[in-house]
């Protein structure tokens, strides 16, 4: 074998600069919003018309791996009513994403007129009063995951990305300031909302509030997909925009334009019922969904193969104006693509507060939770039972009974973390603000109008 040298000339390496200007920089696109992976993965608004006040929903993915999503609604007596969070504020919940889009602020202040217009949803009395209560509801409706939550952080340290439990709420600290609330503040906290009460001249009132501090997150951290505003909205049908939301997502993480699922699974994420008698009926809601994508060319075309339970669907998913943005965000595994709801329970809250203490306990402690319930929320006397298994020496069912009958002054810091600023503003101005300190405490999320130093 012969070896030959051979003498290279030496390597020179050129370095090529480019000025890059904003057109060469893809801007954010207008009129999109920027919608969570761990939200759009989950049915975490339903359409079930059947839904009872103080009902919590259960969708379990795998009881053996205890992998499972919970929606609690608030069971607090003050709101409009207490279920579970809706299509109407799914809407709602779109608007806010659009303001946050357009503001880069996870604080919001907006009068509720502009809030319905700002969502799609037509101005009128009925769904003013229906806008107050979907802004409760986002506001009391715990969101909780188990073992099924996509953590980006984690995922980019290498670590475990489905976090074992986690808790949120879509928004936080809602305040609704009336215009005879706001005429009672000193100028330096009207300035925060002047603007807001001057923009039209029969404006009433006006909402205050937080985007959930999760979900801002997972956009800073681009887990999230870009969805046009107005084409979501303009998706009526239920099925249909669910439908879209998640061939959007598992399009862009398949990175293909073909995408193949069983109509069970399907049926299960939307959420859809596969019992064998209203098999047929999903079934039918699934074709009219996929005629309608198909209609406003989302899908290019769309096959159902064999039937039944047996039946899977191919969609054919044309190129969208937001692909040149989507296909850098929001691409990579979550973890989530392949989990299907084996399972939805609903459980009153009664059952709810029973889990959280023995199971010898139950019998006696029911009655006491059913009547405390009618006067009390779901966090309340969730605070009642953790303060008391802490706390109770022996008889805990005495200690626990006297403490909600006698409304001890027992607020978990967990559920109640501005409890502490209460205590203080109510030590500073006692006697000078005219408050009680009943109202600082049911005033404990809020900010106070009687007094400044309540906002330090």
């Amino acid at each position: 074998m012969e070896i030959r040298h051979i003498q290279l000339p030496k390597i020179t390496v050129r370095k090529e600069e480019y000025e890059l200007d904003s057109q060469d920089i893809p801007q954010e696109p207008k009129g999109a919003i920027k919608y969570s992976l761990n939200i759009a993965e989950f049915p975490i608004f339903s359409n079930n018309k059947n839904l009872k006040d103080n009902e919590a929903v259960e969708y379990i993915f795998s009881t053996e791996d205890q992998q499972f999503m919970q929606i609690t609604p608030s069971n607090n007596p003050q709101n409009i009513n207490n279920k579970i969070l809706q299509e109407f504020d799914e809407k709602i919940f779109y608007g806010l994403l659009s303001l946050y889009s357009e503001t880069g602020s996870k604080n919001i202040i907006i009068d509720h007129p502009d809030l319905l217009k700002k969502s799609g949803i037509n101005y009128n009395g009925r769904n003013l009063n229906r806008v107050k209560d979907s802004l409760e509801r986002m506001n009391g409706c715990e969101i909780f995951f188990n073992k099924i939550y996509y953590d980006p952080v984690a995922k980019k340290e290498g670590g475990d990305y489905l976090r074992k439990t986690k808790r949120f709420y879509l928004i936080n600290n809602l305040e609704t300031i009336s215009i005879e609330k706001f005429n009672e503040m000193g100028d330096k906290s009207k300035k925060k909302y002047k603007e807001h009460f001057e923009k039209h001249k029969n404006i009433k009132e006006i909402a205050s509030f937080n985007l959930s501090d999760s979900i801002v997150n997972e956009i800073d951290l681009k887990a999230f997909k870009y969805f046009d505003h107005k084409n979501l909205l303009s998706i009526k049908d239920y099925t249909a925009r669910q439908l879209y939301i998640l061939l959007m997502k598992w399009r862009h993480w398949q990175k293909t334009f073909t995408i193949k699922r069983r109509a069970k699974f399907l049926a299960s994420r939307i959420p859809l019922s596969w019992k064998p008698q209203n098999r047929t009926k999903t079934l039918r809601s699934i074709k009219k969904a996929c005629e309608y994508l198909k209609k406003i060319k989302f899908l290019n075309d769309y096959v159902f193969k064999n039937k039944g339970k047996d039946t899977t669907i191919e969609f054919f998913i044309n190129k969208e104006k937001l692909e040149k943005y989507n296909k850098k965000v929001g691409i990579e595994t979550t973890g989530q693509e392949d989990l299907e709801i084996k399972l939805i329970k609903h459980i009153p809250n009664i059952d709810l507060l029973l889990k959280l203490i023995p199971k010898r306990y139950h019998k006696d402690l029911k009655p006491i939770f059913t009547e405390q319930l009618n006067a009390k929320s779901f966090e309340q006397i969730k605070s009642y039972i953790e303060h008391a298994l802490k706390n109770s020496s022996g008889n805990f069912v005495g200690f626990l009974k006297k403490s909600l009958e006698q409304n001890w002054n027992i607020i978990s810091q967990e559920a109640d973390p501005l409890i502490n600023k209460a205590k203080k503003c109510y030590s500073n101005c006692k006697g000078s603000c005219g408050a009680t300190w009943t109202e600082y405490k049911e005033r404990k999320n809020h900010e106070c109008h009687y007094c400044v130093k309540f906002k330090k």
